[in-house]
């Protein structure tokens, strides 16, 4: 609620015109009227407070089509004693008394507001003006164009995007039961080789060791996309489940009872028990570099319903970062998970009424919190889509490659780069 309350004449006298020397000094001053630092609620980033022009900006623009219309805001004087500085704020209509109490719950227009304050002693007063910054396009969204188009030979029934040693590959089976694989370094120029004759799950392909590896009929497929596209196969002898990624020396994958690791990619052994609630459905992984040298793998899926995100490291150390029942995490299938923009995102997908979406999913601390994305959606040109090949192309920049939608399966390759980033 706000209150208005007649000025005291001290309002309206000369605002402080110089800086202070003593702006570094720690000590309360009952004569000192200056604003010290500034919060606004759910806006994280620094305010800075000059006394010399007296305006209050933030040096960081706000992101873009964030509303300042309707915000939080409060304000720390120095060193406070007592009751602290009294304020008072005109948003445009004229002057009124501000508590800066949060429970008092005083929502501003910090477009056009004005701050004044007055010592503790009430003798001294100082005017402020706020510049909140705002950034006038949206940098954190992206430019799509649309890089190529895939020829299929037949009507594709079901198919999986990898990358290998810098390389993409789209690996699917026509409704014939015919199995193909198309490659570019570029995502512009395909080419096509077919493979042996075999039942490929390619839902559960990954990569171990620059090998594409699937389940076959039980078996363990792995494909030597170097040596002519040439299949081996071995017996699933661990008993697993999903096959997940290469990370370290060691291959991983889930099996009925924990997660199993291998250094040769068929060897697989039990490193860890399986724990409780971890994903054993529409898993969808990504490894990716947090920090300058250490690479996690975050495994993505769900169990009875709710979708959890778990992190494991190199050593084996795994740990569950988040979970729907909890955080802002969805519960989706098919969908696909990058890193880019300093975050970790989920693009695309079915949701739990079984309908496709368009919405993107991220967080910025690696992958504990997390928030629907609206700066990220996938555009209409790309439309509601699961099922993604998403790669980080160079930073800013991302490769999508087809897509299943509730028309069918696309045939389009596209490219985004974030408008932040330089081109």
């Amino acid at each position: 609620m706000k209150f208005k309350y007649l000025l005291v004449p001290a309002l309206f006298g000369l605002a402080l015109g110089s800086c202070h020397k003593d702006d570094d000094s720690s000590e309360y001053s009952d004569t000192d009227p200056r604003i010290r630092s500034v919060y606004i609620e759910g806006v994280n980033v620094p305010f800075i407070v000059n006394d010399c022009e007296h305006v209050i900006y933030n040096y960081d623009s706000l992101t873009y089509g964030t509303d300042v219309s309707h915000m939080m805001i409060f304000f720390s004087d120095y060193d406070v004693k007592d009751n602290g500085l009294t304020y008072f704020v005109d948003e445009g209509d004229g002057w009124k008394y501000y508590t800066n109490r949060n429970a008092d719950s005083v929502y501003l227009d910090l477009s056009n507001l004005k701050v004044a304050t007055i010592s503790l002693d009430q003798k001294n007063t100082t005017h402020y003006r706020f510049d909140i910054r705002v950034h006038k396009y949206d940098i954190n969204s992206f430019d799509w164009a649309k890089l190529s188009t895939l020829s299929f030979k037949g009507e594709v029934d079901s198919y999986k995007v990898v990358e290998i040693s810098g390389k993409y590959y789209y690996f699917y089976t026509n409704k014939s039961g015919d199995s193909y694989a198309l490659s570019s370094a570029d995502g512009k120029k395909w080419a096509s080789k077919k493979l042996a004759k075999n039942s490929y799950d390619w839902a559960s392909l990954t990569v171990f060791n620059d090998k594409a590896v699937a389940f076959v009929d039980g078996k363990i497929a792995t494909i030597d996309v170097a040596n002519a596209y040439a299949v081996s196969l071995n017996d699933n002898e661990a008993g697993l489940k999903a096959l997940l990624f290469s990370l370290g020396d060691k291959c991983w994958a889930l099996g009925a009872d924990g997660l199993y690791a291998a250094e040769n990619g068929t060897d697989f052994q039990k490193s860890i028990d399986m724990p409780a609630g971890f994903p054993t459905d529409d898993i969808t992984t990504l490894v990716t570099l947090t920090g300058a040298r250490t690479r996690i793998g975050y495994i993505y899926g769900s169990a009875d319903g709710e979708a959890s995100i778990w992190a494991l490291d190199k050593g084996g150390n795994l740990i569950k970062t988040a979970s729907s029942s909890i955080t802002g995490l969805p519960v989706l299938s098919k969908t696909a998970m990058v890193h880019v923009d300093n975050e970790i995102g989920l693009v695309g997908g079915v949701n739990t009424s079984n309908k496709y979406v368009n919405t993107f999913y991220s967080s910025s601390d690696a992958g504990i919190t997390w928030s629907e994305n609206w700066h990220k959606e996938l555009p209409s040109s790309i439309g509601r889509t699961a099922n993604l090949g998403a790669f980080v192309t160079e930073e800013g920049k991302l490769l999508f490659v087809s897509g299943e939608t509730a028309k069918g399966i696309s045939s389009a390759v596209w490219t985004g780069t974030l408008k932040g980033s330089s081109k």
